[in-house]
């Protein structure tokens, strides 16, 4: 997350992926990944090509169950 955060505040656009997991072997033995490192993912990162648009927030009613019980 940090890595992807401080990406955005140098400019750049990132994206964590998990679906290079799928070929893990083949990637940890071309980039030299051995014991006791693992691969977990992958980032791809670069420039982009111009501005994102702007998205909204969802509204916190849409992401939010509020659950007033007493326990």
């Amino acid at each position: 997350m940090t890595l992807l955060l401080q990406a955005h505040a140098e400019g750049l656009g990132a994206c964590m992926m998990a679906g290079p997991i799928v070929a893990k072997t083949e990637i940890q033995a071309l980039l030299g990944i051995h014991e006791p490192w693992r691969m977990v993912g992958a980032i791809a990162m670069g420039y982009p090509t111009g501005e994102a648009p702007v998205r909204g927030r969802k509204p916190v009613d849409r992401v939010v169950q509020w659950i007033d019980e007493e326990i």
